[in-house]
């Protein structure tokens, strides 16, 4: 049997973060098309299985004014890192994902950088990837 020993600790890097758990919180904005009665009720229960998941800062959703249809949902996470856990729930998979993927109409996701209020207002520095606003998905070189 060969073991493989480091001379020190430091000889072994850290992993990289593939899942993003950095301490900028996201908030992620979906438009969904949504009627009344049905739809509502499972809304409703889908922004609660969001919202018992860890690192889910709060969930909301809000309606046009100018349609009866037209919402938006915006969820707030802690981190990128916790937000790509939940979508891995089981129950995010199973109820909350179909639900509203056949009913949005457009979504993204942002990083908080400024937060302003009452008390003052922070930064958070970005955790974009130094490459974010060159890197083109798909080219290899």
């Amino acid at each position: 049997m060969v073991t493989c020993q480091a001379d020190t600790p430091s000889d072994f890097s850290a992993p990289p973060d593939f899942m993003m758990e950095s301490e900028t919180a996201i908030v992620v904005v979906t438009r969904v098309n949504l009627s009344e009665g049905d739809d509502l009720v499972t809304m409703r229960l889908c922004m609660d299985i969001l919202a018992n998941n860890p690192g889910c800062l709060g969930v909301e959703l809000g309606r046009s004014m100018d349609s009866e249809v037209e919402h938006v949902l915006v969820s707030r996470w802690s981190n990128v890192g916790l937000y790509r856990k939940a979508l891995s729930n089981y129950q995010v998979k199973v109820e909350v994902i179909p639900f509203i993927s056949v009913r949005t109409s457009d979504s993204f996701t942002a990083e908080i950088v400024q937060v302003s209020g009452s008390g003052g207002s922070d930064s958070f520095s970005s955790g974009l990837a130094p490459d974010a606003f060159s890197y083109e998905r798909g080219n290899q070189s």
